[in-house]
């Protein structure tokens, strides 16, 4: 009798289990394939002048690496300020001088120095946050990758990857186009990586990325155009992440969503998180205690785009 209740308990489990709906989240937002980064170095003028049009004409993200002490900076500070106010433009340190390091005691006012002004022109964000470093190119860089790091964490920076663009990298437009679409054929992440826009100093013509953000439109359902921020708090957020409490039947999914070891205040990118609908047509979230929210439902799933808490997803029709 003892082995026969132990044999049906398993079972039970075994069904209980089998039963539980795949809840998980997305590679990437949206639950698309790929990710690509757009990013700007020095702070050209023309980058103000031209590229800042293209992105805000297409709404795409870019992110724009400033140094304060450049002679170009003092007469273009509010006007970066102003651009800033974009939902599509986003600020990124690139030291506070562009002079390069020869020893590790040098970084970090370099850091922090160039933290403090990008942090005065955008009062409008929340402080502190997660900000997008760029090592400047063609100067000394004396010191390791470890002693960077330790200083971009201590100031929640992350290093953006190395540098990816013209005239270096895909110079024509033919060859960035085919790295998007290779890209999302991969599913990885890449970017490309500006100077001057249609002037300035390695300068790429403004219809090189004109057609880059034509592109990156034309495509957002295979993938997400991000800031470089955005791209770091959501991996952190995702590899971090973990599904827990998921019950469901054919009517209704509930889960939480946890994601321990990383600052809530700073990593603030909501995650999308996939949840099975098979055979519905529309399904009404609610997210903690927000509002529920009804959405059409597309390949038999529901898009969550979620930070941590409890989530319930019902059928409607």
């Amino acid at each position: 009798m003892r082995t026969i209740l132990l044999a049906g308990l398993a079972l039970a489990a075994s069904v209980a289990t089998a039963a539980q709906p795949e809840v998980k989240v997305a590679k990437w937002k949206g639950d698309v394939k790929a990710c690509f980064l757009l990013a700007f170095d020095d702070g050209c003028p023309s980058q103000l002048q031209n590229a800042i049009p293209v992105l805000n004409k297409y709404k795409i993200p870019g992110t724009f690496y400033l140094f304060p002490e450049g002679g170009h900076f003092s007469w273009q500070k509010d006007k970066w300020a102003k651009a800033a106010e974009s939902e599509y433009i986003f600020l990124g340190n690139h030291t506070i001088s562009h002079k390069g390091v020869n020893a590790p005691e040098e970084f970090e006012p370099q850091v922090t120095k160039c933290a403090e002004v990008l942090k005065a022109m955008q009062p409008q964000l929340t402080w502190p946050r997660l900000v997008s470093f760029a090592i400047p190119g063609g100067v000394p860089w004396k010191i390791s990758k470890e002693e960077v790091k330790s200083v971009l964490d201590r100031h929640h920076h992350v290093e953006r990857p190395i540098y990816h663009g013209p005239p270096f990298f895909c110079g024509k437009t033919e060859e960035v186009l085919k790295l998007i679409d290779t890209t999302i054929a991969k599913g990885g992440m890449e970017h490309v990586d500006f100077h001057g826009v249609g002037g300035d100093w390695l300068a790429a013509p403004t219809d090189y990325l004109e057609a880059i953000c034509k592109k990156l439109d034309a495509s957002r359902k295979d993938v997400w155009a991000a800031a470089a921020e955005q791209h770091d708090k959501y991996v952190a957020e995702r590899d971090a992440a973990k599904i827990v409490k998921v019950a469901g039947n054919k009517m209704r999914v509930t889960f939480e969503v946890t994601i321990p070891g990383l600052d809530a205040k700073i990593y603030d990118q909501p995650l999308t998180v996939v949840v099975p609908a098979e055979g519905w047509k529309t399904a009404k979230v609610t997210v903690g205690k927000a509002k529920p929210v009804t959405v059409e439902v597309t390949d038999n799933k529901v898009l969550v785009d979620t930070l941590a808490g409890p989530v319930k997803v019902e059928k409607v029709k």
